[in-house]
């Protein structure tokens, strides 16, 4: 058995439009079991809540929001399944299934640099933004060097739809060489 959990509370002064301060904040929870099994499978499940106001301070999310980087961690919140399994030759399958929601109806949602996923639309209210699908396969050659292949899937929920995002879905594939050192 494992867990994880995150937690941030940011308390800001903004001298723009307004010059109030405000507040942002975000959670990820994860639990997970590890079966005792040749090819240790594991199962997860995470998740994840940021308000609209809370402003990330360094733009990478991929490995807990999907690894098409379509959203940022602002006004989103939703739920990951994560499964895992090490299979025989030193090679690793990680299938992860992502569903996103807006927290708030009155703010869009974000992209990862801080801008809105289509604009500055808000006029709808739907929750539903997405679902991503990430299919990662990992295969060490050495003990410091491996090769990683992956697929990601993006599939427009119901505000994107309504929004009229041009393309219903995003397909994302990457091959990558790690060398540990």
């Amino acid at each position: 058995f494992d867990y994880r959990f995150e937690g941030i509370k940011q308390w800001m002064y903004y001298t723009g439009f307004t010059g109030l301060p405000f507040e942002g904040g975000q959670l990820d929870l994860e639990l997970g079991y590890t079966f005792d099994w040749a090819t240790k499978p594991r199962l997860s499940v995470e998740g994840f809540y940021a308000t609209k106001d809370y402003q990330q301070l360094f733009p990478t999310v991929h490995k807990w929001l999907g690894y098409a980087d379509v959203l940022g961690r602002r006004n989103i919140g939703g739920f990951v399944i994560h499964a895992s399994s090490g299979t025989f030759y030193d090679t690793k399958v990680m299938l992860d299934i992502h569903h996103f929601q807006r927290v708030d109806k009155l703010g869009p949602a974000y992209k990862l640099n801080g801008t809105t996923v289509l604009g500055t639309l808000t006029n709808s209210n739907a929750l539903n933004v997405g679902d991503e699908i990430d299919l990662t396969i990992n295969h060490q050659l050495t003990k410091m060097l491996g090769i990683t292949a992956g697929a990601s899937l993006f599939i427009s929920g119901q505000y994107l739809k309504e929004q009229k995002a041009t393309v219903p879905h995003l397909d994302f594939y990457y091959a990558q060489l790690d060398m540990k050192f």
